[in-house]
């Protein structure tokens, strides 16, 4: 991953760079589907509403900069408890409306979710980008965070496809954050699903 032409930025401030939003808006479409822009109608809406909790892999060098990963952030004030944070929000419908944007831009908070971490170019799976973003991100947003809680994704599984207590029915996904410690947080994703 060779850092040295590779910035973290935020994606407010990439909002003149027109060729950096729509590898960013086409990239996330691709991934996430409607998911896409969380709670947003497009990436120019989410820049100008959300931009400054959203961070992204930028590589600056000889040439039009190039977006290659973006983690979509916010803020919430659930002391770092998963289980909070789902009493307060029943669904990620929920915890990306308009409404929990505002809440999170007026009020703050003293968690960061990371809700969707995406590398934008196929090339750039598996080369650290995912982990440079959650570590930048932890040391960009304000001291008043103490905490953070990643969502996990559950790749379309529904509730009848999976058995917490056996790994080979998980997805690709949900075996990467299952090594992580993750596993307990699939119980309710797959709930909302079904």
């Amino acid at each position: 991953l060779g850092e040295g032409s590779l910035r973290v930025e935020r994606l407010s401030d990439l909002r003149g760079e027109r060729a950096c939003l729509e590898a960013i808006g086409q990239g996330l479409h691709d991934e996430w589907g409607e998911f896409a822009f969380v709670g947003f109608d497009g990436v120019d809406e989410m820049a100008a509403e959300a931009g400054r909790t959203i961070f992204v892999v930028v590589e600056r060098g000889e040439g039009p900069a190039k977006a290659r990963g973006i983690v979509q952030t916010m803020r919430a004030d659930v002391h770092g408890e998963a289980a909070l944070l789902a009493e307060q929000y029943a669904s990620f419908e929920l915890l990306t409306s308009r409404e929990s944007w505002k809440r999170a831009r007026h009020k703050g908070g003293d968690t960061a979710v990371l809700l969707q971490i995406t590398t934008l170019g196929s090339g750039d799976r598996g080369v650290g980008l995912g982990s440079l973003l959650r570590s930048a991100v932890l040391n960009m947003l304000d001291k008043s965070v103490h905490y953070a809680l990643t969502m996990t994704p559950v790749d379309g599984a529904s509730s009848e496809s999976v058995d917490l207590n056996d790994q080979t029915t998980f997805t690709a996904a949900m075996r990467f954050h299952a090594r992580g410690g993750a596993r307990a947080r699939f119980a309710g994703a797959l709930a909302q699903r079904s």
